[in-house]
């Protein structure tokens, strides 16, 4: 009876640490990946691809994407990891220092079910509601207050669009630096997996 042949090969790499340091191919395509997810990332964030406001006076500052960073670096002799992140996006009229990116990734307002208020709106939601809703006004003793009469620190200020508001809906998270990565996880065959989470 023939017998089918078998070949067997084996590759042994002396030292393969010189793949693993810049310029090396591991390093390079790991760099290469990253600049590709933060280039997703970029054209994923908000408000350039979701969430755009309807008004006409709001003000696309970018200061969100323009914080979106990668970074490749080597850790020991065997691994390269490349990192994708967004730094800290402050307001700097902000004098709570209020990361933005946080709310935009993370979400406000138990994911847009809820509203936000300014502090002293929050210390007296009962009192805004009831103005806005022109509901519940007598009950709580207020006599016929109106929206011009909470003014001051009862309202918070925009500075993208000048508006000034009691308060606001909150927004859902939308993380659209899984969305990146998942992106380009599908343009690399089985060499990357996805995130499997429900809301990407």
């Amino acid at each position: 009876m023939a017998r089918k042949p078998l070949t067997t090969v084996s590759v042994f790499i002396v030292d393969s640490t010189p793949l693993f340091v810049r310029g090396g191919d591991v390093y390079d395509w790991t760099e290469k990946l990253a600049r590709q997810i933060q280039r997703a990332s970029v054209e994923l964030c908000p408000p350039n691809h979701t969430n755009r406001r309807a008004t006409t006076r709001y003000v696309n500052s970018r200061r969100l994407m323009r914080h979106i960073h990668s970074r490749t670096r080597m850790d020991g002799t065997r691994l390269d990891e490349g990192m994708v992140f967004v730094s800290a996006t402050i307001d700097p009229d902000d004098k709570n220092g209020t990361d933005y990116s946080d709310m935009v990734l993370g979400g406000t307002g138990y994911q847009g079910t809820r509203y936000i208020y300014s502090n002293r709106g929050f210390a007296n939601k009962a009192i805004i509601d009831a103005v806005i809703s022109r509901r519940g006004v007598r009950v709580l003793g207020l006599g016929q207050v109106t929206a011009s009469d909470l003014q001051g620190n009862w309202v918070m200020r925009f500075r993208s669009d000048g508006g000034r508001h009691f308060r606001v809906h909150g927004q859902k998270r939308q993380p659209f630096l899984m969305q990146a990565f998942n992106r380009v996880s599908r343009r690399h065959g089985s060499a990357l997996g996805e995130f499997g989470v429900p809301w990407v």
